[in-house]
């Protein structure tokens, strides 16, 4: 009997962006930049705008509490910071559908990535902004719900089997980006307040207070864009990989072209 290696030998799966095979959890999430870098244009552009639209709308709310509350600035900012931060599993939707269809599809178009987020966008999306906002496996765990459309009771035995198969790996790629978004958000300030003391520039001759408080948000969401756009791309190759490594995945999928070529080539005779 043929061992799995030697069934691929010669017959890699190459998918729209890479090989199918067995990964380690890193070499996995490594393969998500792969995916990112496909279109990252449109990648950042499914994810910025709903983003962008929810930091519009909540720096322009006046809240009640801004009054009584320390400095009105610096509230709007946490303010902005904080409703960015809860509503990543709302925005991580869109990233997903771009990487998914972009994954076995590169010409998908745009046309299609909005009826696919028309479609899936909601499910599941109370739970993830509640009870599940804090799981350290979201990223993957929400490719897995969006995409294969689980019951309560199947998700549940589904994401036994995918963490057999290293899905757990998300706990790390998601302190992994933590710390990535931490260090260059700090990094950024960092820079921008250097500049200003080199030239001997003092903030308030330069900034107004709100125009600082713009500036901070702006670095801010560049950073968080991102961070949050690579990290589904990472999770979404950790899914894959899971399902590779507990199902045969590649293998499944190699029969089923083989069986269309068959289909294709018995219609021509």
């Amino acid at each position: 009997m043929r061992t799995r290696e030697e069934a691929l030998e010669g017959k890699k799966l190459k998918l729209a962006l890479f090989v199918l095979r067995m990964r380690s959890g890193f070499e996995a999430a490594d393969s998500g930049i792969l995916i990112w870098r496909a279109k990252p244009l449109l990648l950042l552009l499914f994810f910025g705008i709903p983003a962008f639209t929810i930091l519009i709308v909540t720096r322009a709310f006046n809240l009640p509490f801004y009054v009584h509350f320390g400095n009105e600035l610096v509230l709007r900012f946490l303010t902005c910071v904080l409703a960015l931060w809860w509503l990543k599993p709302l925005f991580d939707r869109c990233a997903l559908q771009v990487v998914s269809k972009l994954f076995f599809n590169r010409d998908s178009t745009i046309k299609e990535l909005c009826f696919s987020l028309f479609k899936n966008g909601s499910r599941g999306l109370v739970g993830d902004l509640l009870w599940r906002r804090f799981s350290p496996v979201r990223g993957a765990a929400l490719a897995m719900r969006i995409l294969e459309k689980p019951t309560r009771k199947q998700y549940k035995e589904r994401k036994k089997i995918l963490v057999s198969g290293g899905l757990n790996f998300g706990i790390y790629l998601t302190i992994i980006c933590v710390i990535l978004e931490a260090v260059l958000a700090i990094g950024i300030y960092i820079f921008l307040y250097s500049v200003l003391m080199l030239t001997n520039t003092d903030f308030p001759s330069v900034f107004s207070d709100a125009l600082l408080c713009n500036i901070l948000l702006g670095f801010y969401f560049i950073n968080y864009v991102l961070v949050e756009t690579l990290y589904i791309a990472m999770s979404f190759a950790l899914y894959i990989n899971s399902r590779v490594i507990t199902e045969g995945w590649d293998l499944e999928i190699i029969f089923r072209q083989l069986t269309k070529k068959n289909e294709a080539g018995r219609t021509h005779e």
